[in-house]
């Protein structure tokens, strides 16, 4: 489902807003990232390297997983980050 969901999000995000950066995509079978950036190409999408990666850089975060443990898992890992980040925010200048 999830790849599905990126797939015609990241197609409406090219149609409609051209100047906007790739959509940014972690999946944990990195397959499932790669193909989906072999089929749309890298002007519609961005493999983050980790899901942290996809928190700490996005505003908005879409997120389709398949059980309570992995829910529970990412979202520490998510969690983590941003209290991390609150803690000590990033050098704006």
């Amino acid at each position: 489902m999830g790849y599905l969901m990126a797939r015609n999000l990241a197609n409406h995000r090219a149609t409609h807003f051209e100047q906007q950066q790739p959509l940014l995509v972690w999946n944990r079978s990195r397959q499932k990232s790669e193909k989906l950036l072999h089929e749309l190409g890298d002007r519609k999408v961005a493999i983050a390297q980790t899901v942290v990666d996809v928190a700490t850089t996005c505003d908005i975060l879409l997120i389709s997983l398949s059980s309570d443990d992995v829910v529970k898992s990412v979202y520490k890992d998510i969690a983590a980050a941003l209290q991390a980040r609150s803690l000590h925010p990033p050098d704006l200048l």
